[in-house]
């Protein structure tokens, strides 16, 4: 079985990070060494790890604040494992998640990465986040990187890649904090590493208020200074994703209007259908009045013929 890594960096993240090494302990796939990086914490980080110092298969790494994409890499250069993953510490893993992603990159030599779905676990655990990786995008398996270009769409511990690949394209841009690993992810299509998607959850993203997706501004900043480093080192590739998302656009607006017409057409038609079974209605009505009014009539005959029956003598005789 190849030795497979799972990088967890940790700052101040001590009250979670003891379910995300359970996670990463418990695989199924035995062959794993987990590499906690203690970030700089100043809360019970250290203490919580320290627990698992007795496993063989567990490290831990204490080093000055550095920053979440510096705490990967400092995790990559102690690892020794062919396949790596990047665990956050308030996230976790599901036991068969890397014995799934494993057998995918064993089976499939020439894919870069593999990746599976993720359950997004609110705060308050009150309800079941509906978002599912395999449908947000078209394009989920093979060359990704229109599908990237778009925006990320899966977090790193969804992702199991290889080292060659890292050894190809380099380590997480420190320069890029909360998109390091979609600028990653960029690179590694753009060279041409395709990846493949299993439609499982296997990975667990926890809500808990305090995420770094949540600071809208740092996401905005870092995000775009990704897609400027792509279109800088690769400004060809860029164009083309750029204009097939630009052509895609077209092909759903022109689908979209042509929807539109049917859809007036029907509702034309509907709007004649709904005119006739008016017409009916009011006929039917109209049947019904004359059809009670004929009824009343005849009752009223009736009573007078037996009113009058009633006053002849000749007819009482008998």
């Amino acid at each position: 079985m190849p030795l497979v890594s799972i990088i967890i960096p940790c700052y101040n993240q001590g009250r979670f990070l003891d379910t995300a090494i359970r996670s990463a302990l418990a695989q199924s796939h035995q062959d794993v060494e987990v590499i906690v990086i203690n970030d700089g914490s100043t809360d019970e980080t250290e203490q919580v790890a320290s627990r698992y110092e007795h496993d063989p298969r567990f490290h831990l790494i204490n080093q000055s604040n550095s920053g979440l994409p510096a705490a990967r890499n400092r995790g990559i250069r102690e690892s020794n494992g062919l396949f790596l993953n990047f665990l956050d510490s308030d996230d976790w893993l599901e036991s068969d998640m890397v014995r799934s992603l494993v057998a995918i990159l064993d089976e499939n030599p020439s894919i870069g990465f593999a990746y599976c779905d993720i359950q997004i676990v609110p705060a308050d655990d009150s309800s079941e986040n509906p978002y599912s990786v395999g449908k947000a995008r078209q394009v989920i398996n093979g060359d990704i990187f229109d599908s990237l270009i778009i925006g990320g769409y899966f977090p790193p511990q969804t992702v199991l890649i290889r080292r060659s690949v890292l050894d190809k394209i380099g380590n997480f841009d420190e320069m890029l904090g909360g998109h390091a690993d979609y600028d990653l992810w960029l690179r590694a299509a753009v060279h041409g590493y395709k990846a493949l998607y299993l439609d499982k959850k296997l990975a667990h993203y926890r809500m808990h208020g305090q995420n770094m997706s949540l600071n809208w501004q740092h996401m905005q900043a870092t995000r775009k200074a990704s897609l400027a480093k792509i279109a800088i080192l690769f400004p060809d590739r860029l164009s083309e994703a750029v204009n097939r998302t630009i052509e895609d656009r077209e092909q759903m607006h022109h689908a979209q209007t042509w929807l539109n017409d049917q859809y007036l057409e029907l509702k034309q038609w509907v709007d004649e259908l709904q005119k006739g079974k008016d017409w009916l209605e009011d006929q039917w009505q109209g049947l019904r009045k004359a059809v009670k009014a004929r009824d009343q009539v005849i009752l009223t005959l009736r009573q007078r013929l037996q009113e009058l029956g009633a006053d002849d003598p000749t007819k009482m005789e008998h």
